[in-house]
């Protein structure tokens, strides 16, 4: 029977390779992204793209990935570290899931979510789903959040490519719908549990105030066009014009 922190060595082997295919996927879908791009008449440079952010965020979590699966071989070497010698423990297996949906939320929010839904909401109800499905620490949020945040994502994503919808609006306040939905599985499941009502109430306030400071900061401040401005992003636009307006 093998240690504890031989066992963690090819569970980190397994994990980075996972991590290396998931970074791979965000650079290759951020490569997509035009580098430079106008706005309002005035041709942005690169280091102002939409692609940055993403790719950034890719070859970062590709680093990390090296990293954590060369420790694993130096540990173990080469092919040992492919070989388990003992069976899994109801933890780990239970660790192997928590991995699977931090994969599936990500990539559903990179792939379904951001090329076809404003990105205030696109994010918000990503965090609002990570979040519930962790920090209010209960096995049934898990899979609910899972399960709901990729048929919503999946569902946009294949309406939007396909054409079957041509509504910005539509895809939004269907996304916009998946948070609320969330929201009531999280209070059914914290029921009579006030520790979870209240952590239930902290995701949500922080699902929603970071993508409320990043988008103007992103797109007013650094002038970064966002990948989807969609119905929130619109409505942002027109208070600033409004204020603007007011002020000038």
């Amino acid at each position: 029977m093998e240690d504890d922190k031989s066992r963690l060595r090819r569970q980190d082997f397994r994990t980075g390779i996972l991590l290396i295919l998931l970074a791979l996927g965000i650079i290759w879908e951020a490569s997509s992204y035009p580098m430079t791009d106008s706005y309002g008449g005035v041709q942005n440079v690169w280091y102002v793209s939409p692609a940055l952010l993403p790719i950034i965020v890719g070859v970062l979590l590709l680093i990390l990935a090296l990293v954590l699966t060369g420790n694993a071989l130096a540990y173990h070497g080469w092919p040992a570290v492919l070989t388990s010698k003992a069976a899994k423990t109801a933890e780990s297996q239970q660790g192997d899931r928590r991995f699977l949906v931090i994969v599936l939320l990500i990539a559903t929010f990179v792939y379904a979510f951001i090329p076809v839904v404003d990105f205030f909401i696109a994010s918000a109800f990503f965090l609002c789903a990570f979040s519930g499905a962790f920090y209010l620490g209960r096995p049934a949020a898990l899979l609910a959040n899972a399960l709901v945040y990729c048929a919503v994502g999946i569902a946009v994503r294949l309406a939007g490519t396909a054409g079957i919808v041509d509504s910005q609006w539509l895809m939004d306040s269907v996304t916009a719908a998946g948070i609320l939905v969330l929201v009531l599985l999280g209070a059914r499941i914290c029921k009579q549990q006030p520790d979870c009502q209240r952590r239930l109430r902290i995701l949500l306030l922080v699902s929603l105030l970071v993508p409320l400071v990043l988008c103007p900061l992103f797109k007013f401040g650094l002038l970064v066009p966002l990948p989807t401005e969609g119905l929130f992003i619109e409505l942002m636009d027109q208070a600033r014009y409004g204020l603007r307006a007011m002020m000038g």
